[in-house]
């Protein structure tokens, strides 16, 4: 269990000391498990809203002798009876995090640890427009597939449209895997513009082509 994939592992080092910490979308279990196991949370309760995964993971919690430390329950979304100071949320798509933290009551909430597999422009605009901010960032490839995971507390930011899309930190930093990932995108929008036989359609890809290129100057 301790070879989590560079995903989980990202989200673990944004970790710092929750007394509770909420894992939203929990699936097998093991985040909020290795989270107490190398002592980054005291506690934690494990959310999944379908019962075959809740099942999994409350089997994986018994089997370490967490039982009475990682409170499995069955929820869609984060309940608001959930006192947590630590949110995580990883796994699904950036718009349903969005929904997800609207709903919720994050009032003694003050870390979260995002991991949207898709539309993160939504997550961070939620972020920007609910007062709070990034204060740490990963762009991670794992099994052929990128992702960013986010870190986020209590604060204001102002973010541009390429900060929302790909992090102001992930692209302060550029690392290999982002650098690659934006190589890999450019070939496709290229390739695309080559095919283009509407105008439009190929001043759209240009434009596209022009910003991607920016972002790794």
């Amino acid at each position: 269990m301790s070879d989590l994939g560079p995903r989980l592992e990202s989200a673990l080092a944004f970790l710092q000391d929750a007394n509770c910490l909420a894992d939203v979308g929990a699936d097998h279990g093991f985040f909020a498990i290795e989270a107490i196991k190398r002592g980054l949370a005291k506690r934690a309760v494990a959310i999944d809203d379908k019962p075959a995964p809740l099942g999994r993971a409350t089997e994986h919690i018994a089997a370490v002798g967490l039982a009475g430390v990682i409170l499995p329950i069955l929820a869609d979304g984060l309940p608001r009876e959930v006192a947590c100071d630590t949110v995580a949320i990883l796994g699904l798509g950036g718009i349903t995090i969005a929904e997800i933290l609207g709903a919720a009551d994050l009032s003694v909430v003050t870390r979260l640890i995002l991991g949207p597999q898709s539309e993160p422009a939504a997550t961070r605009l939620w972020l920007e427009q609910n007062g709070f901010k990034l204060v740490a960032e990963a762009f991670v490839r794992e099994r052929g597939k990128h992702y960013q995971i986010l870190a986020a507390v209590k604060g204001t930011m102002t973010l541009s449209e390429a900060e929302r899309e790909f992090g102001p930190l992930i692209l302060e930093a550029r690392n290999p895997a982002f650098r690659a990932y934006v190589a890999k995108r450019l070939h496709q929008l290229e390739n695309g513009r080559k095919h283009a036989l509407d105008a439009v359609r190929k001043d759209d890809l240009e434009r596209r082509i022009a910003a991607l290129k920016e972002l790794i100057r």
